[in-house]
């Protein structure tokens, strides 16, 4: 057919063309496009025209008639030849071969296909070393691209940050005529390089330029360059003092510090505390942490409290003066001090400005963390003797200073209520006792009573108010008074003179016989003592019979006598008396002037 086609265009005279080659470069993967330039002049038709690579025919078309060879080719109105997908075998020379009605056209094409490379850049996540060596920060990568192209790294200002001696290539594993290329930015980093741009700019081989932009992630330990030198630090009560610490670390640290494990303070980077010594309390270890997601850094110190002593209440008490009480029933007292300090003080008694050593004071201490509590005891003789303890003085001392405290002494009073309590007692027990008493000395009085009407039934008594005349027989009476004594006897026929002298005589011996009743009691013991001391002599006892009457208001005493060793005598003696009292007439009075007493 194509010779047919020769045959006629050289009997129709027709001229053939052919146009130099045109270089045309294809991008791998794109579609490809080699434009004809060739257009019809005047009643001029196409009788054919057909496309070839390196000789092998594409696509042609005779008339109406297109054959496509590769069904990835396609013509234009113009004949220009479309290729889709190109590959890098598409690479080579087209030729292009047109017949007309008038002419024969023949264009050549040299196509080149290049590959653009794949095209990435990465921040290198990276930790701040502290050898300062050069670390591998960012990374550029282009794959699979045709020669010639190139890589490199630039700064946010657009200068080169990057050898080109560190430019790595390598042939591509699937496609071994595209080429692999890598350049990695490396350099000293510190803390401020974290969040840094910086820019890979790629140039590949059709003449393009690409650029990738990234930010820098640097990461760094937090480090503690700022705190207090000193391990240990003392404050004085009531001082106060900055601790400072301050930390670098990317991203920056969170600064906390704590007390003996409980949080204080926090702050971001750096962190300023102060701490005030207003107790003891506020001694302990101080930790300064740096902390980020990388790590954590630590520093501690220790802070000690001194102060000089404070005796416990002595501010609230006047002149510092405490006063102790001391109870009748107390064998010692106790003065107790308790002094708070750091060093633990020490503490010093003194009694009147004297050791209590020199009283037989006993101190007792007993030491806790950051107090002492000291006890003196001092028995209660030292403060009852002619020269007594007044005044005891505590002393609590150590490096920083001293404190006081003064005790005085006073005697407990006994309170209204303990008086209540006291009487109460007091009148329980007498009362008992008392009617005890009474009831014993009334029975005693019956019994003397019983007595006495019998010791006075053979008496006879004068009744010198009534004017009654009394018989009587030997009377004896003894009167033991200032006056003496002395006992009278008459006869019952005796003359009215010596009965009117006796019962003057019997009178006044009956105003005297009472206070003498118990002296002449006494005598009859003695007496009686003697006789059983002496039992060879034989000696008479006087019975002492008080007879209550009615002579002029006045107690008289009737005495007999009779031998203590004779049963038989003082039986005698008694029935005599008996007798004498019923011969006297005075019986029945004698009988009623003993009811009248015992009333």
């Amino acid at each position: 057919m194509e010779s047919r086609i020769l045959q006629l265009l050289t009997v129709l005279s027709i001229t053939a063309t052919v146009i130099s080659d045109t270089e045309i470069v294809a991008e791998l993967g794109y579609p490809l496009e080699i434009s004809s330039n060739f257009s019809i002049v005047e009643d001029e038709q196409v009788a054919s025209s057909q496309w070839h690579l390196e000789g092998a025919a594409i696509i042609r078309i005779a008339f109406t008639t297109v054959t496509t060879i590769d069904e990835r080719a396609s013509l234009t109105n113009d004949n220009s030849l479309v290729l889709r997908d190109v590959t890098l075998a598409d690479s080579g020379e087209y030729t292009l071969n047109i017949v007309t009605t008038k002419r024969s056209v023949d264009r050549k094409y040299v196509v080149q296909v290049l590959a653009a490379p794949t095209f990435e850049a990465n921040a290198i996540p990276v930790i701040i070393s502290e050898d300062e060596t050069p670390q591998e920060i960012a990374e550029c990568r282009a794959t699979a691209g045709s020669k010639p192209y190139s890589i490199g790294w630039y700064d946010e200002n657009g200068i080169p940050v990057a050898n080109a001696s560190d430019l790595q290539g390598s042939a591509n594993v699937d496609d071994p005529e595209l080429v692999d290329l890598r350049l990695t930015l490396a350099k000293v980093v510190d803390a401020f390089d974290d969040g840094k741009e910086y820019q890979c700019r790629l140039n590949n081989a059709l003449g393009r330029t690409q650029e990738l932009r990234v930010l820098l992630s640097i990461s760094a330990y937090p480090k503690i360059y700022d705190f207090t030198s000193a391990s240990r630090v003392t404050l004085l009560l009531g001082e106060s003092r900055n601790l400072v610490c301050m930390a670098t670390g990317v991203p920056e640290p969170t600064v906390v510090w704590t007390k003996d494990g409980q949080q204080i303070g926090e702050g971001v980077g750096d962190k300023e505390i102060s701490v005030t010594a207003s107790q003891y309390s506020m001694a302990g270890e101080y930790k300064c942490s740096a902390q980020n997601r990388e790590g954590e850094d630590t520093k501690s110190l220790s802070i000690v409290v001194e102060g000089k002593p404070a005796i416990t209440g002595a501010d609230s008490l006047d002149n510092r003066t405490e006063t102790v009480t001391m109870r009748p029933d107390d064998k010692k007292l106790t003065f107790a001090c308790q002094a708070t300090s750091v060093p633990v003080s020490t503490i010093r008694w003194t009694a009147d400005d004297k050791d209590v050593e020199e009283v037989q004071g006993v101190v007792v201490n007993v030491p806790d963390r950051e107090s002492i509590t000291s006890y003196l005891n001092i028995t209660s003789e030292h403060f009852l003797r002619e020269k007594p303890i007044s005044r005891v003085r505590c002393v609590a001392s150590n490096k920083h200073g001293s404190d006081e405290k003064h005790f005085t002494m006073s005697v407990a009073a006994v309170r209204s209520s303990n008086i209540a309590i006291i009487v109460g007692i007091v009148l329980a027990v007498l009362i008992p006792v008392t009617v005890c008493l009474i009831f014993f000395f009334v029975v005693k009085k019956r019994r003397e009573t019983g007595a006495d009407e019998e010791a006075g039934k053979g008496l006879g008594f004068a009744t010198c108010c009534e004017g009654s005349k009394v018989k009587s027989k030997e009377l004896k009476e003894e009167d033991d008074g200032a006056n003496g004594a002395h006992v009278k006897e008459v006869s019952e026929d005796g003359s009215v003179e010596e009965k009117k002298k006796l019962t003057e005589n019997e009178e006044k011996a009956a105003e005297n016989e009472a206070p003498k009743g118990e002296e002449e009691n006494q005598e009859i013991d003695e007496a009686g003592q003697d006789g059983e001391e002496n039992t060879e002599k034989p000696k008479k006892t006087k019975f002492k019979m008080p007879h209550p009457t009615r002579c002029c208001g006045r107690k008289k005493t009737i005495t007999k006598e009779c031998d203590m060793n004779d049963e038989e005598d003082c039986e005698s003696v008694d029935k005599k008396t008996e007798d004498e009292e019923k011969d006297s007439g005075k019986g029945d009075t004698l009988g009623k002037v003993n009811e009248e007493a015992a009333k």
